[in-house]
């Protein structure tokens, strides 16, 4: 058998050119789909690892998805407020470890404004254990203090100490009627690259929030002052001591045990949204499997009509002593061993890749591409090109028999 995959070899190499355009459709189509695979992995992880470490999300009765798109991916809008003296109630809670208030409204150039407080960058954790850190400058020092987002600092070349005007409410055009001149902020630090929605926030002190519509509602001619029990905010996060105490804690909220609240489990909501997805993994899937099969196909065509050209080296083969079996299995380990390195060198091109590109694409896209081993599944997929491979090779095979079966001895020109 080590005599066929020799003369394999030898007949590919002959080939060459020929040999290489095929791996290369193959390697590139194996490659596009293992691709294709850790994006939609690296973005589904991405995706449900924005937010770690929050058993609860509470705020205003409506939605679920709703709130949860809108606090953690800044997505839509809010229905409603809570109380601010919802997030006191639940700090003094003894199963309570950790509440990080998120007040959101306001923007700047197409990007949210946070309203928060130093427990945010205490207590918030994203993809497992890590928390937001500063790449330069300081945190939240004043009430005239803002911390940007890597992706802002990037886009809108912000720097350490510079000033900035918020905008009253939201707009993706980055467009507002209404700013706010009177309280300007001065970016205090800039955060590093996460990968998840914190590259795209602003991050303030509430008491700045508070300040800068204070000064708003002077500058209108009004007189209205927000005082703690008027304060609304957008959101809290929950992180209890024990997580078990989580639905029974959920509960309580969601009967208005604490007030007109809902509490909702971020992975539980995100699963879901998730799972409303999944049509387009299997569109991503699909198209990528086209691609691979037609690879092979265009693989197997090569081969059958090379059967015809070479019935020259097929006729010395059997002047040698192959039997017409053997003929046609040289054309089956013609195609495994192509297709073999094809789904390697698309697996090194992946692996590779990613491992090069990693930062640049968290710093481009946002989106966080772990560098890491085949996963099963992409492991069966190489597998079942490899198997489709080896299949699609018995109709040239057959052929090749057959012509060497009727030829035998006899050379045609």
């Amino acid at each position: 058998m080590r005599y066929l995959f020799t003369l394999a070899y030898k007949s590919a190499r002959n080939r060459l050119a020929t040999t290489l355009m095929t791996i290369t459709a193959i390697s590139l189509s194996v490659g596009l789909l293992l691709l294709v695979e850790k994006i939609k992995t690296s973005i589904k992880d991405s995706f449900s690892n924005s937010i770690s470490q929050t058993d609860l999300v509470v705020g205003a009765k409506g939605s679920p998805y709703q709130m949860i798109l809108y606090t953690v991916f800044r997505l839509g809008s809010a229905v409603d407020n809570i109380d601010y003296r919802a997030l006191e109630t639940f700090r003094n809670h003894p199963g309570v470890a950790s509440a990080i208030p998120y007040s959101l409204g306001d923007g700047h150039k197409g990007f949210r404004v946070v309203g928060t407080d130093h427990s945010f960058f205490e207590h918030y954790r994203f993809h497992g254990t890590e928390k937001p850190t500063l790449a330069s400058g300081e945190s939240l020092n004043s009430d005239s203090a803002a911390v940007i987002g890597f992706e802002i600092a990037k886009k809108l070349g912000y720097q350490v100490g510079q000033k900035i005007i918020l905008a009253h409410g939201f707009s993706t055009s980055g467009t507002s009627f209404i700013t706010h001149d009177q309280h300007p902020f001065q970016v205090s630090g800039i955060l590093k690259a996460t990968g998840t929605p914190i590259d795209q926030s602003i991050y303030v002190t509430l008491d700045g929030l508070d300040a800068m519509h204070a000064h708003e509602d002077e500058h209108e001619g009004g007189h209205q002052h927000h005082e703690e029990g008027e304060r609304k905010i957008s959101a809290i996060f929950l992180k209890m001591k024990n997580r078990i105490d989580t639905l029974t804690f959920q509960r309580d909220i969601n009967d208005n045990k604490f007030g007109p609240m809902m509490a909702v489990i971020p992975g539980l909501a995100m699963a879901e949204l998730w799972n409303g997805l999944s049509y387009v993994e299997s569109a991503l899937e699909l198209v990528s499997v086209l691609i691979v099969i037609v690879s092979l196909f265009a693989m197997i065509i090569s081969l059958y009509h090379a059967t015809n050209q070479r019935r020259r080296e097929m006729a010395i083969l059997r002047a040698v002593g192959c039997t017409p079996i053997q003929v046609g299995l040289l054309f089956v380990v013609e195609a495994i061993l192509t297709t073999i390195i094809a789904a390697g060198l698309g697996t090194i091109f992946v692996l590779g890749g990613t491992h090069v590109a990693q930062n640049f694409i968290t710093e481009r896209f946002g989106l966080f591409i772990p560098i890491g081993f085949l996963t099963e599944r992409q492991i069966v997929y190489i597998l079942c090109v490899i198997i489709l491979g080896t299949l699609f090779s018995i109709m040239p095979a057959w052929k090749a028999y057959k012509n060497s079966l009727a030829d035998g001895l006899r050379m045609k020109i």
